[in-house]
């Protein structure tokens, strides 16, 4: 992360499901709600991960 190192409190696991990516990003969005960017792997997790800031009321390009 360019060269910040790791932060713990920005990482969440999954369960490689859709339902696991939005968990993850709903916490993500809990954690730090001025977070603007993320990433998720495999694509049904980032599936999963859009669904939640839109619920959050945030805008997803």
């Amino acid at each position: 992360m360019a060269g910040l190192g790791e932060v713990p409190s920005l990482v969440v696991e999954g369960d490689f499901t859709e339902a696991g990516g939005r968990r993850a990003m709903a916490e993500l969005i809990a954690r730090h709600p001025e977070g603007d960017a993320a990433f998720a792997a495999p694509d049904s997790m980032a599936a999963g991960a859009l669904t939640a800031p839109l619920a959050a009321g945030r805008r997803v390009p």
